[in-house]
């Protein structure tokens, strides 16, 4: 029997959450997967609608692509623990989602969103409603910080890389401290090992410190990245950018953010058989 790999994508019926699943189907399209459409209600009441709605929401989206491996669930509960808990009994390797979620429930923004990451050992990848559809990802830009758990995105980057053959963009601003400016050069030169040794491609590229995202956006445009990855960590979320996350999953180039969790996921496992 085919063993697929699965990606759950939570679902509300809005544009945004349309955006999400076309971008999901796209990706499950490029590694030969299965898509799991998720929907929470809050009580009992409402789930038979919800069925409903999901049901027809499936057959809709098996006209417009029948070769796609696809089904959904409903569940009752709490959309910050019902999420995690679906795809890690469903074996999922990756969650797609809208920036905002379950309309007239909860809205998944800004710090809500990151505490259903929070709640969840599988890695996100936040969407907003203008993100493009793609079938892979072919530039990934990793910022580099000088947190201890930051070297946890190097591992997901490299899994995506080998398995999408993509190029890996590594970004670090530099430090007028003597200290801190030695600390990155050692995390450059582990990173550039790291990738050297996994047979991916990359480049580096300095930059001044900002406190804001716009030149990290405008470095991602003239690179053409289609993916950042960046960690959930609630003391320092992206020290790239200071506690700006919900800039950075909602920025203006619509680029879907790989949101990581470094206290829950120490076992790297996106699509670890990197042959497509």
């Amino acid at each position: 029997m085919k063993t697929f790999r699965k990606i759950l994508t939570p679902v509300d019926f809005t544009p945004v959450s349309n955006a999400a699943i076309a971008h999901a189907i796209g990706i499950v399209k490029a590694i030969d997967g299965k898509l799991i459409l998720f929907h929470v209600v809050k009580n009992s009441k409402e789930l038979a609608e919800g069925q409903h709605k999901m049901e027809a929401l499936l057959n809709k989206l098996f006209l417009k692509h029948p070769d796609v491996q696809m089904k959904f669930i409903v569940r009752i509960g709490d959309i910050f623990e019902a999420v995690g808990n679906a795809a890690l009994e469903n074996n999922v390797q990756l969650i797609i989602m809208g920036t905002h979620g379950l309309k007239g429930f909860q809205f998944l923004t800004g710090s809500n969103a990151l505490r259903v990451v929070a709640n969840s050992e599988v890695p996100f990848i936040i969407v907003q409603k203008d993100t493009k559809v793609v079938d892979g990802y072919k530039n990934i830009l990793v910022p580099m910080n000088l947190d201890e758990d930051s070297k946890q995105k190097l591992a997901y980057a490299r899994n995506m890389a080998l398995f999408f053959g993509s190029k890996i963009h590594l970004i670090a601003q530099d430090e007028d401290d003597e200290y801190l400016h030695n600390k990155i050069i050692r995390d450059i030169n582990y990173s550039e090992k790291y990738f050297t040794d996994a047979g991916v491609e990359y480049e580096v590229d300095v930059m001044k410190p900002s406190k804001n995202l716009d030149p990290y956006l405008d470095y991602a445009v003239k690179k053409n990245i289609d993916l950042v990855v960046i960690l959930n960590q609630s003391n320092s979320v992206f020290n790239l950018f200071g506690d700006e996350i919900q800039k950075a999953i909602t920025n203006k180039n619509c680029l879907p953010v790989m949101l990581i969790n470094p206290v829950n996921t120490r076992i790297v496992s996106v699509f670890a058989n990197y042959s497509p």
